[in-house]
């Protein structure tokens, strides 16, 4: 019979894993760590935190604990066939819209969060940044639409290395960048002390920053918005509003319906050797691409099956038409005056992937 013990007190468990075999539990540091029993490994044993296991009592009288292989960094098979199968599923299996918010783990590990910094400087490609020829084209549509000058206070949410918020303060603007990416703001700072820029960076979680002072206009580019669940974009919107002087513009670009009908359901994987994108360790993606129809919703997965531990990234993109994201903005108090294909401003199409919008915060 399985079983774990817990301060003396033996309680019989069944597994959901067959491959499984229970074999003592026990106190260590003040937490309870379980120890299993790899059959072919013979006493070869390893630990696996409590923390990562649920408890059910069931009617009987015993405890049932469940287990996942998103939670439980070291796998452990008896049976292979069967158990890779399970865990194939499992990496598979549809989760609800915005089950899991991953973004700061993304960006803030300390490995990625390095290989995202090369590839914001990367000006050949659009991944982490837009590649330099369209930043460009979009820092001098912002200057220009928005007479950027010395009287100009903006804010940057989701600043990044810096691109746009040291253009702006060049021109005399008073700007400050919120990111949680560490790597991201170093460089951003570094940059802003060799030009002699007086630009305020904050390194945060800009859904819990509170600004300390109003601006004029606030951004929030590269589809950034499109990444939250409807509750952080609420807080977020509301944020805008707190910030912005009366009268006072918010930029933001979107995912459009186009680009939902675009992208394919789908499910892949590759091997990446040592110092890939997401491991210094060679591994083992597992891709997925999700829809959600009901919600215009995209779900880009990754899962990240290292020697190890497996972990897990998802990428959220709220969809929107032009009436849905209008309708969004007005209901925490903003107006949308202006829409484009992009935040270079060129003029909307209706095939376009992308929605740029303008808004202006409303009095009262």
């Amino acid at each position: 019979e399985d079983y774990i013990t817990i301060t003396g007190k033996k309680i019989p468990v069944k597994s959901p894993y067959n491959a499984i075999d229970l074999k003592e539990a026990g106190e260590k540091n003040n937490k309870l760590e379980f120890v299993f029993k790899k059959s072919e490994l013979g006493d070869k044993e390893q630990m696996i935190d409590a923390s990562y296991l649920e408890f059910e009592k069931t009617p009987d009288g015993t405890f049932v604990f469940t287990a996942s292989t998103r939670d439980i960094e070291n796998s452990i098979f008896d049976s292979p066939t069967k158990d890779i199968f399970k865990s194939m599923q499992e990496i598979n299996q549809r989760p609800k819209p915005h089950a899991y918010y991953t973004t700061p783990e993304l960006w803030c590990d300390p490995y990625i969060s390095e290989r995202m910094l090369e590839i914001h400087l990367n000006n050949n490609i659009d991944l982490a940044s837009r590649k330099n020829v369209f930043v460009e084209r979009s820092i001098a549509w912002m200057i220009e639409h928005f007479k950027i000058n010395s009287n100009s206070k903006i804010c940057d949410f989701g600043c990044g290395p810096g691109l746009y918020t040291t253009r702006f303060a060049e021109k005399g603007a008073l700007v400050a960048g919120i990111d949680f990416s560490k790597n991201s703001i170093d460089y951003a700072k570094k940059t802003a002390k060799e030009k002699n820029l007086n630009i305020e960076y904050f390194l945060e979680d800009y859904l819990k920053f509170t600004p300390n002072k109003k601006f004029d206009l606030v951004c929030i580019i590269f589809c950034d918005f499109c990444a939250l669940n409807p509750e952080q974009r609420k807080v977020l919107l509301k944020k805008f509003y707190d910030c912005l002087e009366e009268g006072g513009s918010i930029l933001l670009d979107a995912c459009t319906l186009p680009f939902y009908n675009l992208e394919k359901e789908q499910s892949s994987y590759e091997y990446s050797p040592r110092n890939g994108f997401w491991s210094k360790e060679p591994c083992y993606i597992f891709n997925n691409t999700f829809k959600y129809d009901l919600e215009k919703l995209v779900l880009r997965k990754f899962t990240i099956i290292e020697e190890t531990k497996i972990r897990e990234s998802y990428n959220w993109l709220q969809c929107y038409d032009l009436q849905s994201i209008t309708a969004e903005l007005a209901a925490h108090g903003f107006d949308a005056t202006e829409h484009y294909s992009n935040v270079a401003g060129d003029v909307y199409q209706d095939n376009s992937p992308e929605i740029a919008l303008v808004a202006k915060k409303r009095a009262g």
